[in-house]
């Protein structure tokens, strides 16, 4: 690298410069010199360059390029992007109430069923002769009534044996009335419309009572659960429609709010959202994954690419930009949405002149030359 002198360097150089150079011109014979101009010429030209400093010995300071775009902020209301997975409305399992064979399936798994349709048989012969017992009790019964209500109409019988014919047909009756419930319990039926989802038994199986049998979904309207923080759940209301996309079936579909978590989860500060979402048409399973996008209060923000971001030397989000006096200056922002083109900002002024390209060498209020490109649209 070339050293520059100081001033007082340069004079003491040029000075024993010259002097070097009049011993030298003192041995030339005068007749070869043109004329004694020469030596103030040569004298002259080593002066000047004590006291004129030549580009070379004036240092450069580069003032560094940088791209920057116009920013304006813009009233918009960001999208809060939130994964979920899709879940059946009910998911309802079926327990037999009797004890007892499985004697027949009457529909196989993963069929539609209605509601009341009939799923699988149990045989119990003990409860089918209650139910004939029953039956010929209440026959019984219903004789001994009406033969006591001739009577009584002819005053041929007392009060008291009337009561107690009518009293006898009355228990019988609701004995006949557990019996059938009992027997109804054999045929196994689906509470809900919806996926026989889970045959748990087969043929010949002997079940107690509370023996789990089969598990119906309800996939008419399908669930989802969020988890949103708690610097947005102030956003999300009960009713609020959100945009539900689902990659696996190209769907684009819509969700509402139907229940909002007044407490956070401990560990992570995050609020339980739950949505619903219509499929009547029974076209979307369980299990899948969803992408859940709900619009948060309208914001003034900055919409710019997010090829801007930085981090400071603390590790701070943020931007730079130039001030009025062509000055980089480090701005930490909020960032607010980011899609794979744009990032939703606050924390700019209302105009900024937000440095696009460079940012990464320059430093904190060192002057730039701002080069304009176009704002993003």
């Amino acid at each position: 690298m070339k050293m520059l002198m100081r001033p007082k360097e340069r004079i003491l150089h040029s000075f024993h410069t010259c002097l070097k150079i009049l011993q030298t011109l003192k041995t030339i014979p005068l007749r070869t010199l043109i004329s004694g101009g020469a030596l103030l010429l040569v004298t002259f030209l080593l002066i000047s360059k004590v006291f004129f400093k030549t580009k070379e010995d004036v240092p450069v300071i580069k003032i560094p390029r940088v791209e920057v775009i116009s920013s304006t902020a813009q009233i918009t209301k960001p999208l809060l992007n939130l994964s979920a997975e899709t879940k059946a409305n009910a998911l309802t399992t079926l327990r037999a109430e009797i004890a007892g064979k499985v004697t027949e399936i009457l529909v196989d798994k993963g069929k539609e069923v209605n509601k009341g349709q009939a799923l699988l048989k149990i045989v119990d012969n003990d409860r089918v002769a209650r139910l004939a017992q029953a039956q010929a009790a209440v026959n019984h019964r219903l004789a001994e009534y009406n033969s006591a209500t001739k009577l009584k109409t002819k005053n041929f019988v007392a009060e008291n044996s009337f009561l107690q014919a009518k009293a006898n047909l009355e228990a019988a009756n609701a004995e006949l009335a557990h019996a059938q419930y009992e027997h109804e319990q054999l045929t196994v039926s689906s509470p809900i419309q919806g996926y026989y989802q889970d045959r748990i038994v087969e043929v010949g199986d002997y079940v107690s009572v509370g023996d789990k049998l089969a598990t119906i979904a309800d996939l008419s309207i399908l669930t989802l659960n969020v988890y949103v923080s708690e610097n947005d759940i102030a956003s999300i209301k009960i009713g609020q429609t959100a945009k539900v996309c689902i990659d696996t079936f190209k769907a684009q579909l819509e969700a509402k709010v139907t229940y909002i978590s007044k407490v956070a989860d401990p560990k992570t500060h995050t609020y339980l959202v739950e949505l619903t979402m219509d499929n009547k048409n029974l076209l979307l399973p369980e299990g899948l994954t969803a992408k859940v996008s709900l619009e948060k209060d309208a914001q003034t923000v900055h919409i710019l690419n997010a090829s801007v971001l930085i981090l400071d030397d603390q590790g701070v989000v943020g931007l730079m930009i130039v001030d009025a006096d062509n000055k980089a200056v480090f701005r930490p922002v909020e960032l607010l949405q980011a899609t794979a083109e744009k990032i939703y900002v606050k924390g700019l002024p209302d105009t900024a002149v937000v440095i696009s390209t460079g940012a990464e060498f320059v430093k904190n209020n060192h002057v730039v030359e701002p080069i304009h490109s176009k704002a993003l649209s």
